[in-house]
C-alpha cells in the first residue's frame, strides 16, 4: 500500500484525498476544499 497518497490532518493522522465529480459536489452543497464524510461498502 502506498503511503504517499495523503496528507496529515491536525491530529497528525494521514488523510486521503479523493476526487468528487462536480455534479455530485453541487448536489451536496460542497465546494473544493470542504470536508466530507465517506463510507465504503464492499460489493457483494
Amino acid at each position: 500500500m502506498r503511503q504517499d497518497m495523503g496528507m496529515k490532518n491536525e491530529e497528525g493522522s494521514v488523510c486521503n484525498t479523493i476526487g468528487i465529480r462536480k455534479d455530485t459536489r453541487k448536489k451536496s452543497g460542497k465546494e473544493p476544499g470542504d470536508k466530507v464524510k465517506v463510507s465504503i461498502k464492499e460489493r457483494m
